[in-house]
């Protein structure tokens, strides 16, 4: 149960309410016994007038002016006050926290116009009609109620809409930067359709359109220029050239020495099935194998004139001497060669195998 106390002791100035903090409680950062105030911290400090009945606030009557800087937080809910004094914030340059709620303010002070270290004002429930645009100025503010009053502006349609805490601040700070009260009261957000933006095309020159251009010019240094790029260009196809050669020397002979490690047997096949009119029908496996004996022991007619032509043909278009422009063509058409004189030496080997 908290003690009565009669109006007379908030009203008078008993300089025996006034507080000051002692050394020792600044030293150890240590709570006074006084219930008016305390420390948040090292370096800041509370007043506490809530629930007092107050008419008029006067902060000279409870903490020294010397202390002003140091007051961070200040607690006024619960009481009678009408009004604030003009002078609050400006005496009061580091308050981050006011709550004045359950009061009966008519009006706020246009004073706090750009305080720097409001974060939190809470004015519910009071008679506030109109509340100032200079709220809309306070750079660090983050919280702002202003719920349950008899306000025009904003209006009661308009509170109606925030859904957020976040949405009050902005509301009064759109309606400072814009000087108006007839703003809505979110802000529209535009739907922005995304467009990709077109690629930068840049034509990157060919080295032969460089060099073109620069034996066009008048200047003698710039075709002296375009001789060396020139010049310098010749050099490098001419080591890529020989960098290609290499490879294809290699595989080649890489290919050469396969070919001639390679055992060249040749076996005759059976014929395939279709040839035979016999193998068209469904028979057991053991007629089918007794087919296949018969076909084995079948001597085949071979036309030894027509084979030996085809063959000297052959080897007359390998012997015919061609003129190449480039070594790469002349080794591929060699290599061509190569492949068909293997296929005129398996196909010899298989006439003499079937003679």
């Amino acid at each position: 149960m908290t003690e009565e106390i009669s109006d007379d002791e908030y009203v008078g100035d008993d300089p025996s309410k006034i507080w000051t903090p002692g050394d020792r409680e600044f030293y150890y950062n240590l709570p006074t016994n006084d219930p008016i105030t305390g420390y948040v911290d090292s370096c800041s400090m509370y007043v506490d007038l809530s629930s007092r009945r107050l008419f008029k606030l006067k902060i000279s009557r409870y903490v020294k002016s010397n202390f002003y800087l140091i007051i961070t937080h200040l607690h006024l809910q619960n009481n009678k006050l009408t009004e604030l004094p003009e002078r609050l914030f400006s005496d009061l340059e580091n308050l981050a926290y006011l709550n004045a709620s359950n009061n009966d303010l008519r009006s706020f002070p246009k004073t706090v116009k750009n305080h720097e270290g409001l974060v939190t004002i809470l004015l519910r429930d009071n008679l506030i009609e109109e509340f100032p645009l200079e709220l809309g100025s306070i750079p660090g503010l983050k919280t702002l109620e202003i719920e349950y009053n008899p306000s025009k502006f904003p209006s009661f349609a308009t509170v109606k809409q925030w859904r957020r805490k976040k949405d009050v601040v902005d509301y009064f700070r759109r309606c400072w930067k814009a000087q108006s009260k007839t703003l809505p009261a979110t802000e529209k957000k535009v739907n922005r359709v995304f467009k990709p933006k077109k690629p930068k095309y840049f034509h990157v020159k060919e080295p032969s359109e460089i060099i073109c251009g620069l034996k066009r010019s008048r200047d003698p240094k710039l075709k002296k220029k375009a001789v060396w790029m020139e010049n310098q260009l010749q050099a490098r196809e001419n080591e890529l050239k020989k960098i290609k050669d290499r490879k294809v020397l290699k595989e080649w002979r890489d290919n050469y020495r396969l070919y001639q490690n390679e055992e060249r047997t040749v076996t005759l096949q059976p014929p395939p099935y279709g040839i035979d009119d016999r193998y068209n029908r469904i028979a057991p496996k053991s007629v089918s194998a007794k087919i296949d004996a018969e076909k084995k022991s079948v001597g085949y007619k071979l036309n030894l004139d027509h084979e030996i032509a085809n063959i000297k043909e052959r080897l007359a278009n390998i012997s015919i001497d061609r003129k190449y422009k480039d070594p790469e063509g002349e080794m591929a058409a060699r290599i061509r060669e190569m492949k068909m004189i293997r296929q005129l030496q398996k196909k010899i080997e298989h006439l003499k195998y079937r003679a």
